[in-house]
């Protein structure tokens, strides 16, 4: 009785438009034995039945009496720990807050200097035009 499912199985698998191997994959995922699912394979293949992309066969054709997938849960046991890409969650040490403290101030310079380009413009432009 199984190969029957598995070859109506495939046969609405490859309806669909999945590959053959594909739809192998999934009934040995499923719990089936690697021999019926090759003789079925090997059955479909004999009949000659190819795949079909014609939409109203794929309505026609169903899938019920097939078991469903059992699900099995594979637990993940990491062999080595894990590689840290980035030094962000280190804390700073003195040095970093000295470079972040004179990283502002030449910030805050630069934007005083910016205001007063923008407040005397003209005085600027005068400066330059009777210093050169």
């Amino acid at each position: 009785m199984t190969k029957e499912e598995i070859i109506g199985g495939l046969k609405s698998a490859l309806s669909r438009g999945e590959s053959l191997n594909r739809a192998m994959m999934t009934f040995f995922n499923a719990g089936y034995k690697k021999e019926d699912i090759e003789s079925a394979a090997g059955a479909l293949h004999m009949h000659g039945f190819e795949q079909s992309t014609n939409i109203s066969s794929q309505k026609t054709k169903s899938t019920y009496g097939l078991p469903k997938p059992k699900k099995e849960v594979q637990k993940i046991i990491p062999s080595k720990p894990a590689q840290k890409v980035s030094n962000y969650e280190q804390p700073q040490g003195k040095f970093g807050l000295g470079i972040v403290i004179v990283l502002a101030f030449i910030l805050i310079a630069l934007l005083g200097v910016l205001v007063g380009v923008i407040f005397f413009k003209e005085n600027l432009v005068e400066f330059f035009n009777n210093f050169f």
